[in-house]
């Protein structure tokens, strides 16, 4: 390959569409909470993945006993990370009859009672491996630029916000 050709391959525009893509879905909000922050990027990831030729992960925030008190509903509470993933991907697959086979990642966050919102807290991109930093798509990206401590800046090659 010449150097033309090289460089016109370099400044190709990509898709999402394409084969081999590495999706990072974060969001600010996670089920039992039922909100549209939480609804939209869990069907968005399923949507993503339903093909198989790229790689999806949902970046959700994981809160601490007292915040989960605070936003979910009554009954709903989770020790792990691990149960609360299972609750997600049973709702999904219920809902949406996908295989839901992407990735579900944590991130510490905390809720805002004076924003009405989740923060994360600390580095968000530390759950993101530096080799699938790809694509970002962010909900509520103001608030994700938030963050308590270091961190911030998401280190994705491209990113666009909802």
């Amino acid at each position: 390959m010449d150097a033309n050709s090289k460089q016109l391959a370099a400044t190709r525009v990509r898709s999402m569409r394409d084969r081999g893509r590495h999706v990072a879905i974060v969001t600010t909000a996670s089920l039992p909470w039922l909100t549209g922050t939480s609804v939209n990027p869990l069907l968005r990831a399923a949507y993503l993945s339903m093909d198989g030729t790229r790689k999806v992960t949902l970046v959700l925030p994981w809160l601490a006993m007292p915040d989960q008190e605070r936003v979910y509903p009554a009954a709903t509470r989770f020790d792990t990370p691990e149960a609360q993933e299972a609750y997600v991907r049973d709702w999904a697959r219920r809902r949406t009859g996908l295989d839901c086979n992407f990735r579900i990642s944590f991130y510490p966050g905390r809720y805002a009672a004076e924003k009405g919102s989740i923060l994360p807290v600390g580095d968000i991109t530390s759950v993101i491996p530096d080799h699938e930093a790809d694509v970002a798509v962010l909900e509520e990206p103001e608030h994700l630029n938030c963050a308590e401590g270091e961190g911030g800046a998401m280190k994705e090659r491209e990113a666009c916000g909802m």
